[in-house]
C-alpha cells in the first residue's frame, strides 16, 4: 500500500538534477524533492522515503519536442506514464513537466499545446517547471498546475515569481544548489509503501540538556534519520542533541529553544503519523 505526504502552500519542495542527500534536505527544511525519472531508480527513491522526504517525478523535453505540438505532447505524456510505472510510481500522483527551453513570443503557442497534450497523455495533473515566459503563459491552462519552481537558470535571472513571494514563504533560492518552488495549492508526494517500519514516537515527558536514558536515545535515533543529529546515539542530552532539537523545531515551525517538550513532541508525533498514513 502506497504512503503519501501532503504538501501545502509554504512547504518547501526542491528540484535538482544532482540529488541532495536526505539529511541535507531535512536540515534545510525541505519536505520533498522532484527528481528526473531518467536520473533515478527505486533504490534512490526509497532512500528519500525512509528519511520522510516525499518524491515526485519529472519528465523533461527540449525545444525540438515542441515542434510536434499537441500530438507530441500526448506521446511524451504516455512515455512519462510508462517510465513512472516501471519505477513503481503511483498512478494517482502527478508528474512535473519540465520545459528545458528558452521560450520566445514565436513559440509560446506551441509550448502551450504541448503541455496540454502532455497532461492528456500522462493521465493526471502536472506541475510546470520552465522559463518564466512559459510558466506565465501556461498558468491559466486547464492542466491543474500545483507547483512552479523559480526556474532561475532558465529565465535569465528573472524569477518566475517576484523575490518577495519567496521571502514571504521562507524560500532561499540556491541555498543548497537547487531551485525552490512556490506551492500553488496542496498536493501529494510519494513516500513509498507500507513496508516502511511502523512509527514509534518519543514519549511526551520533557527532555532537555542533562536528560539521559532510552527516551533520549529514541529521540536521537529519529533526529539522526532526518539528518538533524549526525552523531552517536548515546542517550545523553547534550549540546549536540539540543542543536538537533532546534533543527527539528525549525522544521516543525514551533518555538526554537532546544527543549523537547509537549509542544514539540505533539508536533513531531503528528508529523510521523502523517507520514505513516
Amino acid at each position: 500500500m502506497n504512503r503519501y505526504l501532503t504538501i501545502n502552500p509554504g512547504d518547501r519542495v526542491c528540484d535538482a538534477l544532482a540529488h541532495p542527500t536526505p539529511s541535507v534536505l531535512a536540515r534545510n527544511g525541505y519536505k520533498g524533492i522532484a527528481i528526473y525519472w531518467k536520473n533515478t531508480d527505486r533504490v534512490t527513491l526509497d532512500t528519500y522515503h525512509k528519511a520522510g522526504i516525499g518524491t515526485l517525478l519529472i519528465h523533461e523535453w527540449g525545444a525540438a519536442d515542441f515542434n510536434t505540438g499537441h500530438t507530441g505532447g500526448v506521446t511524451a505524456g504516455r512515455a512519462a506514464r510508462a517510465a513512472a510505472d516501471k519505477l513503481g510510481y503511483p498512478a494517482d500522483l502527478p508528474m512535473i513537466a519540465a520545459d528545458d527551453t528558452d521560450a520566445t513570443s514565436r513559440n509560446l503557442a506551441a509550448h502551450k499545446d504541448f503541455v496540454i497534450g502532455f497532461k492528456e497523455g500522462y493521465g493526471n495533473s502536472v506541475g510546470l517547471y520552465g522559463d518564466k515566459d512559459v510558466v506565465e503563459a501556461c498558468k491559466n491552462l486547464p492542466v491543474d498546475l500545483f507547483w512552479q519552481p523559480n526556474a532561475w537558470a532558465w529565465s535569465g535571472g528573472r524569477g518566475v515569481y517576484h523575490p518577495l513571494d519567496h521571502v514571504l514563504q521562507g524560500y532561499d533560492v540556491h541555498k543548497i544548489g537547487v531551485d525552490d518552488g512556490v506551492v500553488v495549492r496542496p498536493f501529494r508526494m510519494w513516500l513509498g509503501d507500507s513496508a516502511v517500519p511502523a512509527v514509534v514516537t518519543v514519549p511526551v515527558p520533557t527532555l532537555r540538556t542533562g536528560s539521559t536514558g532510552d527516551q533520549v536515545k529514541l529521540l536521537q535515533t529519529q533526529m539522526k534519520a532526518r539528518g538533524w543529529y549526525p552523531y552517536a546515539v548515546d542517550g545523553a542530552f547534550g549540546p549536540r542533541t539540543a542543536d538537533g532539537v532546534k533543527h527539528m523545531q525549525t522544521f516543525l515551525r514551533v518555538a526554537v529553544d532546544g527543549v523537547y517538550g509537549p509542544v514539540t513532541s505533539g508536533a513531531w508525533t503528528n508529523e510521523l503519523r502523517r507520514h505513516a498514513g
